[in-house]
């Protein structure tokens, strides 16, 4: 689905529009019409509606360079080994998180608890996913012909990135730092950390953002960063924005 000039959302579950599986995160695309690179990759029970969409869309798969992934959480990264086998993508992934999604450690991503909690199935296994390149806040990559800033998203998971562009007027992919409205999605899990997430809410609060795809709801295509400055204002205040769960 072609949300704007280079941008598609290929995966969307029930915490979204319903396009793909129930449990997928909002799986993004950003393509200059040629070269493209994939922004998160699910929760890889039915990768092959992802691929469905892509390949519906018209995007030549042959040409996904990368999958960006903002964090480790399995609704997230569980397709990761999949599209890498797959489509012969190179995998990014935020440094303080790489060696969990490589061994599929579950006890740091959350996933023991997730499951517990019956958010995912019984038999749910995370695959273990090789990580070719790393990234860390503060660093600009380059993918697809894309310069890609990375920004800290910590304080949701461990060590999660956003990754913003400046064409376009400002294109933010957050993942699960924010939400539609400006929430944010602090759970009960390991690396959940309030002060860690003010620190990476307030650190987006000086972009120029028109665009707003995050990792779960309804994206925003236009003063996308007013989503940012209502949960900046909220901490900025000593508070804490409300939470999506």
């Amino acid at each position: 689905m072609k949300l704007c000039e280079g941008v598609y959302l290929v995966g969307s579950g029930d915490l979204g529009i319903g396009l793909t599986h129930p449990l997928d995160c909002n799986v993004y695309i950003l393509t200059d019409g040629n070269d493209a690179v994939m922004i998160d990759a699910g929760v890889g029970l039915a990768p092959e509606l992802i691929l469905a969409e892509i390949e519906k869309d018209g995007i030549n798969t042959g040409r996904i360079s990368h999958l960006l992934l903002t964090h480790g959480h399995a609704d997230h990264a569980g397709g990761a080994a999949w599209f890498r086998e797959k489509l012969n993508l190179s995998i990014v992934a935020p440094k303080g998180e790489a060696d969990m999604i490589s061994t599929a450690d579950e006890i740091p991503l959350g996933l023991d608890v997730g499951r517990a909690a019956g958010y995912y199935p019984a038999d749910y296994k995370l695959s273990p996913c090789p990580v070719d390149k790393t990234v860390s806040p503060g660093e600009t990559l380059t993918a697809a012909g894309f310069s890609i800033r990375v920004f800290d998203a910590s304080g949701h998971s461990p060590s999660g990135v956003c990754y913003y562009l400046s064409k376009d007027g400002g294109l933010l992919f957050c993942g699960d730092l924010l939400s539609y409205g400006g929430y944010i999605s602090l759970q009960s899990i390991p690396g959940a950390d309030v002060l860690r997430y003010n620190q990476s809410v307030r650190g987006l609060a000086e972009l120029t953002v028109k665009s707003f795809f995050p990792g779960h709801l309804l994206f925003s295509l236009s003063n996308g960063y007013r989503h940012l400055k209502k949960a900046a204002d909220a901490f900025s205040k000593l508070g804490i924005p409300p939470n999506v769960i």
